[in-house]
């Protein structure tokens, strides 16, 4: 099934997009963003499984959590319910992609904002990396962890990886070669991450 308790307003979606789709309009700006990059990276991570994938999403475009709802929706594909993203979206046996890194998943954009106070953004973006974890500090520095260390997988907005040290853009982030960090994603979202 793709919803809790039969509500489609109550999809059975990854535990940070829940709460962020649940909470998001008794959140500040921040709170909103640090919860979306939360979600982020669950989804992306489970993009990159082999036995799940990312294919089909809900309305807001979360991925439904479980391989039973992606096996679901892959049965009955034009389901009002089922939004479709593409083969290419996911590994078989939801899609088409050869491989995790092939994966055409990509984190939401223009993310609008709930409830936004005078002088607040109005919506904003997201990045992750693809098996990487990172810490990112805007203001400071930052290093992630990745599988390749020469040619990170960046997909969303680009600019939301830029650290920003002293005003000045910085595109220097450390990346640290790790083997261990393979189907791990790290996400930022309108600065924000975990």
């Amino acid at each position: 099934n793709l919803f809790k308790r039969n509500i489609p307003a109550k999809s059975i979606l990854n535990l940070y997009c829940a709460k962020w789709r649940d909470n998001k309009g008794h959140k500040s700006v921040k709170s909103q963003m640090k919860e979306m990059a939360k979600c982020m990276d669950q989804d992306c991570e489970q993009s990159l499984e082999s036995d799940n994938g990312c294919r089909f999403f809900d309305s807001d475009r979360l991925c439904y959590a479980y391989s039973s709802a992606q096996q679901w929706c892959a049965s009955d594909p034009t389901n009002k319910y089922c939004h479709d993203e593409g083969e290419d979206w996911a590994q078989k046996p939801f899609g088409t992609a050869p491989d995790a890194a092939s994966t055409k998943w990509v984190p939401k954009q223009k993310v609008q904002i709930a409830n936004p106070s005078a002088g607040d953004p109005t919506e904003f973006n997201c990045a992750c990396y693809k098996d990487c974890a990172c810490k990112f500090k805007h203001g400071r520095s930052g290093s992630c962890r990745c599988v390749d260390d020469k040619n990170p997988v960046v997909v969303g907005d680009p600019l939301e990886v830029i650290m920003h040290k002293k005003g000045r853009d910085d595109t220097t982030l450390r990346i640290i070669r790790d083997t261990n960090k393979a189907g791990q994603c790290s996400c930022i979202c309108g600065g924000q991450s975990k």
